[in-house]
């Protein structure tokens, strides 16, 4: 994998993590950044092995931690957002505040 793909994919998944979360946003009363992380790692990492499915690519070790990898930039990158960030910051306020 190149990094032009790794970083083609990157975009591609956190676009599509984003879209989900909204979605996932309207239908569930929880908490974002908890559902951010968990969406972010279910996108990049099935997305990422969806990629290497359709492109025939074979599964040794590289491709694996290629796997782990992408699911935790997807994770990390979808993650910046201003409205995520607001309530992360207002989680941690309210839980010292306990």
């Amino acid at each position: 994998m190149t990094y032009t793909i790794f970083i083609t994919l990157l975009t591609l998944f956190c676009g599509i993590t984003n879209i989900t979360l909204e979605w996932l946003k309207k239908m569930v009363d929880t908490n974002v950044a908890v559902l951010s992380t968990i969406t972010g790692l279910l996108v990049g990492g099935v997305g990422t092995v969806f990629y290497f499915i359709f492109m025939e690519l074979p599964f040794d070790i590289t491709m694996v931690l290629y796997v782990i990898l992408e699911a935790f930039a997807t994770t990390i990158a979808s993650q910046v957002g201003y409205d995520k960030i607001i309530s992360l910051l207002a989680e941690f306020k309210k839980g010292t505040k306990e």
